[in-house]
């Protein structure tokens, strides 16, 4: 099992060598994506992984930091496929917490050569709060949280269980305790959104709050990051201990490395 952050940034102008929010756990010879920011499938494709694992795709919310290298992800799946025309017919999930969006982000592809017909299916699911997948290798649930007016514009965290291994991503979020009801069963590691928060402060909460989190990674940076990130490490640790980081493009871990504390 891996996992691979492969954006670290938040919203903000274009940073040098850092690209917009998402990660992918790789498992059993399947990659499965959570959020889709800019590059994100050209650097998974530079970096060695083979995108034609793609088995399904995991979206908090709609904003473009988010999304914004979804249609490049899908678009460059399907060209592989037109280069590796042996590779066996598969299936892409993909879920959206906005079925307009994603339809809009559809019809942009359809406009590409041969309306993106063959190669592979992509499958569409609305995401709302509970169970959205559950296999004995890998549940995925989500809950609501308060980036965003629910009513008009959803957004959501997610939990993982893979194999043994827990994991909480809170998406964009207005606290970290919108992600709560998690926490409170515990988690191997927790990818912590700075880009709306102070990091050190955030850190200090989590550790008083007395649940069980084996790791803490700070991913979606903000200015006090990206302008400071040895500093703001320091404070981070100071505050949770030394089993928090921050993330940075291209970062790679593994279950072991998660129960030894070595990210």
């Amino acid at each position: 099992m891996r996992f691979t952050i492969w954006g670290s940034c938040s919203g903000t102008e274009p940073m040098p060598g850092r690209h917009h929010t998402s990660w992918t756990l790789e498992q059993n010879g399947e990659i499965t994506w959570f959020d889709a920011g800019e590059n994100c499938g050209y650097a998974a494709h530079t970096a060695g992984r083979d995108i034609l694992r793609t088995r399904r795709i995991f979206i908090t919310h709609s904003h473009m930091d988010h999304v914004g290298g979804l249609l490049h992800l899908l678009w460059a799946i399907r060209k592989m496929t037109t280069m590796r025309p042996e590779t066996p017919s598969f299936t892409v999930d993909v879920y959206f917490p906005e079925m307009q969006v994603y339809e809009g982000l559809m019809q942009i592809l359809r406009c590409t050569e041969g309306g993106f017909e063959g190669g592979y299916t992509i499958r569409p699911h609305l995401v709302r709060p509970g169970t959205l997948y559950d296999t004995p290798e890998l549940t995925v649930r989500c809950l609501a949280n308060h980036h965003l007016d629910a009513r008009n514009q959803p957004s959501y965290s997610y939990a993982i269980r893979a194999d043994r291994t827990g994991v909480v991503w809170s998406g964009d979020v207005r606290t970290w305790r919108d992600t709560e009801e998690f926490l409170r069963e515990g988690c191997d590691l927790m990818l912590m959104e700075s880009g709306h928060h102070d990091p050190a402060v955030v850190a200090a909460e989590l550790k008083g709050a007395g649940y069980r989190i084996g790791n803490l990674l700070f991913v979606h940076h903000g200015r006090r990051i990206l302008y400071d990130p040895y500093g703001q490490l320091e404070k981070i640790r100071g505050a949770f201990g030394p089993n928090s980081q921050i993330a940075c493009d291209g970062m790679t871990f593994s279950e072991d490395d998660l129960a030894a504390h070595r990210l």
